[in-house]
Formats: C-alpha cells, sequence, structure tokens
C-alpha cells in the first residue's frame, strides 16, 4: 500500500511540473536557498514566491525537499512556499542520527516558523 501513495503521490508531481513548465510559460525561478542554525544542525530551506504561506513537506526521514520543487512553482504562482531539508534529510543532515526524532523536527519546523515571523502556515506534505 505504501508504495501505491508513493506512486500516486510522485504522479501528482509530475502533473504538476508538466503543468508548470510549458513553452508559454515564463522562466521558473528557483527558491532563495536559506538556513537557520539549531542546536545540532543547520536547518537548510528554500522560500518562494509571498503571500499567504505555505509549508511544504516532503516524505523523510531521507528525501531533501528538492522533489517538491514543482508543488512550491505553483503554490508561489499564488502565494508563498517555504520547502525545507526536513531533520535527516539533503542539507539538514545533525551529526548524530539518534536525533532524528519526530519531536526534534517538530520543534525545527516550529523555530523556522518563528524566526520567518508568521503566526501561521498551511501545511502541504508528501509521503
Amino acid at each position: 500500500m505504501p508504495a501505491i501513495r508513493l506512486a500516486a503521490c510522485l504522479l501528482v508531481c509530475f502533473g504538476l511540473q508538466a503543468q508548470v513548465q510549458t513553452p508559454e510559460s515564463p522562466p521558473l525561478l528557483p527558491g532563495k536557498a536559506k538556513t537557520l542554525a539549531r542546536p545540532d544542525l543547520v536547518l537548510h530551506y528554500k522560500d518562494y514566491g509571498q503571500g499567504e504561506p505555505v509549508l511544504v513537506l516532503m516524505g523523510g526521514p531521507g528525501f531533501s525537499g528538492d522533489g517538491m520543487e514543482p508543488v512550491a512553482q505553483m503554490i508561489a504562482k499564488r502565494g508563498r512556499a517555504i520547502v525545507p531539508d526536513q531533520r535527516g534529510s539533503g542539507g539538514s543532515m545533525p551529526k548524530d542520527a539518534k536525533a532524528i526524532t519526530l519531536d526534534a523536527t517538530l520543534a525545527d519546523l516550529e523555530a523556522l516558523r518563528k524566526e520567518i515571523g508568521l503566526e501561521k502556515w498551511t501545511v502541504w506534505g508528501c509521503s
């Protein structure tokens, strides 16, 4: 069953990518790469667009947020997408693998929300 869900998510992501990148569309701008220092790692994330904020999460740990670029580009047409490399993924690797926990990941996301000055955001995820 998880493989079916992943396949469905990938189809949605690839479908969004196909919608975003057409010959008539203006060139896509990459997200602004940013970092947030945490006690045991540096959290890497990209920030796209402006407006209503959406936290875009890739399944993990282990998967970089780069796979969510098509989704972030779609959101950035009307709002703001924040795409982190979650703890244990991409550039956000703690020195100790035992530090990759749900509690620590949630603390990272809360610190990120506060750091960028948001009271609230919508969460969109794929796993």
